[in-house]
C-alpha cells in the first residue's frame, strides 16, 4: 500500500501514538496545532526568504526542526535542521530547495494526519 510507504518516510505513526500515551483526543489536539503551526512558519518563511532574513529563517528551521521531531514527523524534522543550517552559512539557495521540498513534505504529512484522524472517528 503507498500510502503505508509514504507514512513511514514522513511521519512515524507508531512513534506518535507512543508519544501520546495512546490518548486519541490529546493526539488529534497536538495534530490540530502542529499544523497550525507549520502553516504559520511556511508563510513567514516565504516571507523571510524574500527579504534573505537568515535570523528568522534560522529560528524557523529550529522550531522546525523540534516540533516535527516531537510528532514522528522525521522528514519534516530533518528539513528544518536543513534550513536553520543554511541558515547560518546564509545559503539561500539551498534554502529556497529545502523550502520546496519542506512544502511538498507537509502536504503528504496533511494526508497522513487526516487518514489517522479519520481512523479514530
Amino acid at each position: 500500500d503507498s500510502m503505508i510507504a509514504s507514512e513511514n518516510t514522513t511521519w512515524n505513526q507508531k512513534d506518535f501514538e507512543h508519544a501520546i500515551g495512546g490518548d486519541i483526543g490529546l493526539g488529534k489536539e497536538l495534530l490540530a496545532e502542529y499544523r497550525n503551526q507549520l502553516a504559520r512558519f511556511i508563510h513567514e518563511i516565504e516571507k523571510a526568504i524574500v527579504l534573505k532574513d537568515f535570523e528568522t529563517l534560522r529560528r524557523l528551521g529550529h522550531t522546525i526542526k523540534g516540533s516535527s521531531a516531537a510528532i514522528g514527523a522525521y522528514v519534516l524534522s530533518n528539513r528544518g535542521a536543513s534550513i536553520e543550517k543554511e541558515a547560518r552559512k546564509r545559503g539561500i539557495e539551498n534554502i529556497e530547495k529545502d523550502f520546496a521540498a519542506l512544502k511538498d513534505e507537509f502536504v503528504i504529512f496533511e494526508f497522513n494526519a487526516n487518514a489517522w484522524k479519520r481512523k479514530w472517528e
